[in-house]
């Protein structure tokens, strides 16, 4: 519990970060079709 408590705030950003990045990326590819 600790561990995932220490490491929560830091890979929730990063999950943002990925979402949005893979978003952008299925736009990209919906705008090319």
């Amino acid at each position: 519990y600790y561990i995932f408590v220490y490491v929560d705030a830091p890979s929730y950003q990063i999950l943002k970060n990925l979402n949005i990045i893979s978003t952008g990326v299925l736009y990209r590819i919906i705008l090319k079709k």
